[in-house]
């Protein structure tokens, strides 16, 4: 006994029921079957006269060129289903896209590319799933969905037509990376690799956010890995700078208030929002140890990583004159000051490309790094202090050698082998780290 094999895939037209005898041109809907599941009654986009439809026979009665025109049309949308069907399986097979449905091939018949995204407009889907994290733990910070915006738009120019996800391949993510780098027309540079690099990589997330929702298995970009550009220089302020800076007073309120918000970025390394909430209730976040006392506080920029932060003694001084911090200029109003500041204290210099020292609030918490360095803290103590989610960031963006800092170690080296194992004493030579500078 042969029992009857069910059918893959049925494609049926009807008419709704309350419109079997109108003689005015109405809509067939198609009922969709695929493996016993059964999509909601949809348009198929033929319009006939109910009294020509024969149901049995899936066909409009009659003759005439409008018939023919009109079964024709019904055997072409039954055929579109069909090859829908067979390319959501081969991608499935290919782990490129979600096991076909009814409901799939419904939606892929009524909107063409939706089951299987374009790039950009995918890319915006995962754009406007960010936005709805906004506000949370797990939302990204300002700068970085602005970047995400403009990585979108690259993507737009790059490739105006937008390849299906399911096309995209490891030589796609060659060429975004080599044009972001250089202009194809006129052959200037456009901007650094490193800076490439991050657009690939929102590219690069974008399309796992597409694994995740179940549209791919596997990300074609995960096997380009571009290495890194050449190290960007990192500059922060000297000891030297640091003394002047302690020198400085004003009868202005407002310039009193950002040298005072100034030498207390620098001495906690809080970003300004983060030394903000910190001043206005110190109580909340310090924590005393047999040692002394430490600030424990969640940075504000996510992924709001935890900083665990030595009080410093100038700390100590600058809250005994402001218990709650004085008033807080806007960032703006403070890099504005920052940039009078900047040449009073000698904080001159260039980068690598020729352009010249800006002295900003981000300044401020990197110089904190390599003032916990010299007091003798590890590289992995001032990596959890600053709230860095890796030491290598301490390494690569917060440290570097320099003259002072070997004098530093000269010093602390030549005392021990003096001193053998007595403990560094401060010693009053003009280095804001070792002495008590007043404020």
């Amino acid at each position: 006994m042969h029992t009857r094999r069910k059918r893959e895939i049925s494609v049926l037209f009807r008419l709704r029921y309350d419109q079997k005898n109108d003689t005015c041109l109405r809509p067939l809907k198609i009922r969709l079957t695929i493996n016993g599941e059964t999509a909601s009654d949809y348009c198929s986009g033929i319009y006939i006269r109910p009294t020509q439809w024969d149901q049995k026979a899936q066909k409009v009665k009659g003759s005439g060129p409008l018939v023919t025109q009109a079964n024709e049309k019904l055997a072409e949308v039954a055929a579109q289903h069909y090859e829908i069907l067979r390319r959501l399986k081969e991608r499935n097979h290919k782990g490129q896209g979600k096991r076909p449905t009814a409901q799939l091939v419904k939606q892929e018949f009524l909107r063409p590319g939706t089951t299987s995204p374009r790039l950009h407009q995918w890319f915006k889907t995962y754009l406007d799933y960010l936005d709805t994290l906004d506000g949370t733990e797990d939302g990204r910070s300002e700068k970085t969905v602005h970047r995400l915006y403009k990585a979108w738009e690259y993507v737009k120019q790059f490739d105006p037509s937008s390849s299906f996800l399911t096309d995209l391949t490891t030589g796609w993510g060659k060429r975004f990376h080599a044009w972001l780098q250089t202009h194809p027309d006129t052959g200037k540079r456009r901007m650094q690799k490193d800076s490439a690099n991050k657009y690939l990589s929102h590219v690069r997330d974008a399309i796992n956010h597409a694994i995740d929702e179940g549209y791919l298995t596997s990300n074609v970009l995960d096997k380009f890995r571009p290495k890194r550009g050449k190290n960007k220089e990192v500059y922060f302020m000297e000891a030297n700078h640091i003394a002047n800076l302690m020198k400085l007073s004003s009868d202005d309120p407002q310039f009193s208030a950002v040298l005072w918000w100034t030498r207390l970025m620098c001495f906690t390394g809080l970003d300004y929002v983060d030394a903000i909430r910190y001043a206005r209730q110190p109580e909340l976040y310090e924590y005393h140890t047999p040692y002394g006392v430490k600030i424990i506080i969640n940075r504000t920029k996510p992924p709001r990583n935890l900083c665990e932060i030595p009080k410093l003694y100038q700390v100590n001084d600058l809250l005994a004159q402001h218990p709650t911090g004085p008033v807080d200029p806007n960032l703006a109003d403070m890099n504005r000051h920052l940039k009078v500041i900047q040449p009073i204290i000698g904080f001159i210099g260039k980068t690598q490309d020729g352009r010249d020292w800006k002295l900003t609030t981000k300044i401020l918490r990197k110089t904190a790094g390599p003032i916990f360095l010299r007091l003798g803290y590890s590289k992995d103590a001032v990596s959890k202090f600053l709230g860095h989610s890796s030491v290598r960031t301490t390494e690569e963006h917060y440290v570097k050698i320099t003259s002072s800092f070997i004098d530093v170690e000269m010093e602390r080296v030549a005392r021990q082998q003096w001193l053998g194992n007595v403990p560094l004493r401060p010693i009053p030579v003009g280095n804001p780290y070792l002495s008590t500078p007043s404020l």
